[in-house]
């Protein structure tokens, strides 16, 4: 069993950096089967003896020697001045990981992925170590329930030593193949089911081709067959066509996929495990090489099995120009299978593209353009007056030279920021039970820099800065906890009986993700602690890397302590968590697409190939008085009993899949009924199309060549 913790750092040498950290116990690495690239792991003497002592060693990642030290081996053995918490100390870097490990991404996805900065870790069992990562290795022939079972006993025993710190508290084993897949695995499920049905529908649509093309030969197959060709070598030859075409398509098709690949990989979110790696191998080539040599022998089956059950007297008698009935019962057959499959396809890219739609129409409550983030960390000093003590300094102080920035509109700060906050309790005068609301302490300029439009009563003024007893909340709070009436003036808490009287409502801002409902929110008053740590939010005019420049060196020149973290915009930060939605609606409807496509051609083909083995019966009725608009009417209601059959297979298939969708849709029910009757219609339409194309071509037929033809 081994633990890790994580945190973060601050460098103290050159550029001023705050990075991701991790302390971890002697066996972490080892436990996870991972070795450094260069250097050595962890010894028994890097560990301190006590957990209050300040580590003297350090491994680091690939990507932060890349960056640091441009890949030079000179890193191993260097110094690296760090501050932890606000406590300088020096570490020798004694080890670097190799490039990357999905095991470290799936340990840490809260914070922004694998640790730069790793350091020893020695546990003291009078410390309260919630905050760990725990991993451990199960016994050969330990289930995961077992393992489960064991950590219950020991969660009572902890209850039942000490029931009000651990009343709360539960433990939970997971396998670290599942953390490693993550949320992910039913997305990357559905795109394989979804390229299997493309799959599919494509087969279907060459083997109905080959079909067609297999009828048109029987007259040159009853030739050969007649002249003393075996029924072996005669499948031997369809077979070795087919196979032919089959493999020319599936090289093309390999080098489009190799050519690909990268656009996937660069629209694919950044969370998905190990997007990068992504690309074509030996394994991935063997596939493919399958694939072909199946798709082209079960596509040359049915066209070998006419041939051997071939009658020549017949065949040469009408010319090889008749279907035979199994023939075309498995052509419809095939045809009904293609509309089936595409509208599921279809139905799914649709619901995934409006839900698509729905996020960027989406009503924020502010406007995220031209705001840049910046996140920070306190400056912690020691008390000038008391050597056991430390100050925490706010970063208020370098809000009047940040605003003198050119470009600069308004400047706000707070700990957590859309469309995040904190999750807390809160509760009123008038309602006995709590309610579950999120929380933000921000400093006063906030809601002007993102824009957040004021409802009702006013913001918060100068001579609030000090007072505890006044909040600003939401629309869903006032809307939820005084339906009736005016907010304004009544009375909040988050913790009882420190009540705050409510002076303005702003307008409802995504609080818990852009996903779940908007809770009640509770806006802190602005006070010292609250513009200590999080993140400035500025808004601005002109270039953004000016700006950035600017505010880097205006708050390093003021504090040169200060660590500055992430700077980025706030539509950067809403495109990452609209990052998955869109890649799959991306992918899904780029197979919606092709197998639509394919259905439609497949409906096409096959409609041309029945005209013109129905033409000579279309001339006798056109002779004997139909008109040509019973000769459309007539062909056109053939493929539309086709459709109306594949398009029920396909809702009642799509009512079965759809639901699988539920996690990754963005305001649409899995069941939505516009989705459906779009993506019904669209097929039906390309459907009737693909019918009349060839209708219209037989009614307009010259009779009289035809009959003197046959």
């Amino acid at each position: 069993m081994t633990a890790a913790m994580p945190y973060s750092v601050s460098l103290e040498s050159g550029l001023q950096e705050r990075v991701p950290a991790a302390r971890i116990t002697n066996n972490f690495f080892t436990m996870l089967g991972i070795r450094p690239q260069l250097g050595r792991g962890f010894l028994p003497g890097d560990f301190p003896n006590l957990f209050t002592d300040k580590p003297t060693t350090a491994i680091i990642s690939h990507g932060f020697w890349l960056r640091r030290f441009g890949g030079s081996a000179s890193a191993l053995g260097f110094t690296l001045p760090i501050s932890t918490r606000g406590t300088p100390s020096e570490v020798r870097i004694v080890g670097i990981l190799p490039p990357e490990s999905s095991a470290l991404d799936a340990l840490f996805p809260n914070e922004g992925g694998p640790p730069d900065v790793w350091l020893p870790l020695t546990l003291d069992e009078k410390e309260d170590n919630r905050y760990l990562k725990v991993i451990a290795r199960r016994r050969d022939g330990v289930s995961l329930g077992q393992a489960q079972s064991e950590i219950d006993i020991i969660s009572r025993h902890l209850l039942a030593k000490r029931p009000r710190k651990n009343e709360t508290w539960t433990a939970q084993v997971r396998d670290l193949r599942e953390v490693v897949v993550g949320n992910y695995k039913l997305s990357l499920l559905i795109m394989a089911f979804a390229v299997g049905l493309v799959l599919l529908i494509a087969c279907a649509n060459i083997a109905n081709l080959m079909l067609a093309r297999g009828a048109a030969r029987l007259r040159e197959m009853a030739t050969r067959k007649a002249m003393g060709a075996a029924n072996g070598r005669l499948i031997r030859q369809l077979a070795t066509e087919s196979l032919l075409l089959s493999l020319c398509a599936g090289a093309l098709g390999f080098v489009l996929s190799i050519a690909t690949i990268p656009t996937i990989v660069a629209f694919a979110p950044a969370q998905i495990p190990r997007i990068s790696e992504a690309g074509i191998n030996l394994t991935v080539f063997a596939f493919c090489l399958m694939i072909a040599i199946a798709t082209g022998l079960l596509c040359s089956l049915a066209p070998a099995l006419g041939v051997a059950k071939l009658n020549l007297s017949s065949t040469l008698k009408d010319g090889g120009t008749s279907s035979r009935g199994s023939r075309g019962f498995l052509s419809r057959g095939l045809v009904i299978l293609e509309i089936a499959a595409s509208l599921v396809l279809l139905i799914g890219g649709t619901l995934l593209s409006k839900g698509f739609a729905r996020s960027q129409l989406l009503s924020l409550g502010f406007q995220p353009d031209h705001v840049l983030t910046v996140a920070m960390e306190p400056i912690v000093r020691p008390h000038p007056t008391r050597p056991d003590a430390l100050v925490v300094r706010p970063y208020g102080d370098s809000v009047p030279q940040l605003q003198a920035i050119p470009g600069v509109v308004a400047i706000g700060s707070s700990g957590f920021i859309p469309p995040n906050a904190a999750r807390s309790q809160c509760s009123t005068d008038t309602l006995d039970s709590e309610t579950t609301c999120a929380s933000t302490t921000f400093s006063h300029e906030y809601f002007k820099a993102l824009q957040i439009p004021l409802v009702a009563g006013r913001l918060f003024a100068s001579q609030d800065t000090d007072s505890r007893s006044v909040t600003v909340i939401n629309e869903t709070a006032a809307r939820m906890m005084w339906p009736s009436q005016s907010a304004i003036g009544k009375r909040i808490a988050l913790q009882k009986p420190h009540w705050m009287t409510v002076i303005g409502v702003v307008k409802d801002v995504p609080n818990a993700g852009l996903r779940e409902p908007i809770r009640p929110h509770i806006y802190q008053p602005p006070s010292s602690w609250g513009n200590l740590v999080g993140t400035l939010l500025i808004r601005y005019t002109g270039d953004l890397s000016a700006i950035s420049k600017s505010v880097r060196e205006v708050i390093q020149s003021g504090e040169p302590n200060a660590k500055i973290g992430r700077m980025t915009t706030m539509e950067q930060l809403l495109d990452k968590e609209t990052a998955p939605l869109r890649f799959n609606t991306l992918i899904m409807t780029a197979f919606a697409i092709l197998a639509f496509v394919l259905a439609a051609s497949g409906v096409y083909s096959l409609m041309s190939y029945t005209v013109s083995l129905r033409m000579r019966e279309v001339s006798i009725r056109m002779a004997l008085g139909a008109t040509r608009n019973q000769i459309i009417a007539t062909i056109v209601r053939s493929g539309a009993l086709l459709t109306t059959i594949g398009i029920a297979l396909g809702i009642a298939g799509a009512f079965g899949t759809t639901r699988y969708l539920a996690s990754m849709l963005f305001q649409v029910t899995p069941l939505d009924p516009a989705s459906f009757a779009v993506a019904t219609a669209l097929l039906i339409a390309a459907a009737l199309t693909a019918c009349y194309i060839p209708a219209r071509r037989a009614a307009s037929a010259d009779v009289v060549e035809i009959l003197r033809q046959d």
